[in-house]
């Protein structure tokens, strides 16, 4: 049954936020951001994707290089048409996955644009990430050290289908998934998913689900139930 129990707990996050896994990398690094309207030639072509971020904006094709086979050290984002707009980050090195290809296009900070994630490895719990949020005032990505902060210590950094940000993590006894929304420019907790398994002596698993949310500026407690986990 605590086999049972094990399996069950590598699937949860996904029911909380769908999030990824990944890891390794626990340094931050400096990136490097330059905006200008000529284009380099990098030295290997990876992958490329073209997303319209924003209904008012032309469409950019993003495009990953790297100078070697299995690493990525190269964004570049170039405006398929109007100025013409470009811009290169670097100044970091993430490893290639055929499952977490290229970069990831979302709405970190639910102002309506979609922002930039580059998952920097993936062999682990964890999920460390870039991030790099689209400044409409600067008209460029922006490089956000936070969520790269965030990133190096949980198992998935997501957005969730009501645009909150979602992050979680899971361990032998349970799980836990935050959200999160932007409010005036700061990261503000509005809700917390917590389950956590408990053993009887006949070696059944169940399973307790606890949900917090934000009212008049308290986390507090609005759901709890117990189920009883059943073997597959």
């Amino acid at each position: 049954m605590k086999m049972v129990a094990l399996v069950f707990l590598s699937c949860m996050l996904a029911g909380f936020c769908a999030c990824g896994l990944g890891a390794e990398e626990t340094s931050i690094q400096s990136t490097t951001i330059e905006t200008t309207t000529e284009q380099t030639e990098p030295e290997e072509f990876e992958y490329a994707v073209t997303q319209r971020i924003h209904e008012s904006l032309s469409e950019f094709r993003f495009t990953v290089y790297g100078h070697h086979e299995d690493r990525w050290n190269i964004i570049e984002v170039l405006e398929i048409s109007g100025e013409n707009f470009f811009q290169r980050m670097d100044g970091f090195s993430a490893k290639h996955h055929p499952e977490l290809s290229g970069i990831v296009l979302k709405d970190f900070n639910n102002d309506g644009y979609l922002d930039i994630q580059l998952y920097l490895d993936n062999s682990g719990k964890h999920q460390p990430s870039k991030f790099w949020l689209w400044d409409n005032e600067k008209h460029e990505f922006v490089e956000n050290v936070e969520l790269h902060e965030i990133s190096l210590s949980v198992a998935s950094v997501d957005v969730d289908d009501d645009g909150r940000l979602c992050v979680g993590s899971y361990g032998a006894g349970g799980s836990w998934a935050n959200y999160f929304l932007y409010i005036n420019g700061e990261l503000v907790l509005v809700e917390e998913h917590w389950e956590t398994f408990r053993f009887t002596e006949d070696d059944e698993c169940y399973v307790t689900k606890e949900i917090y949310q934000l009212i008049d500026g308290e986390m507090k407690l609005i759901s709890t139930k117990e189920e009883k986990l059943e073997e597959p």
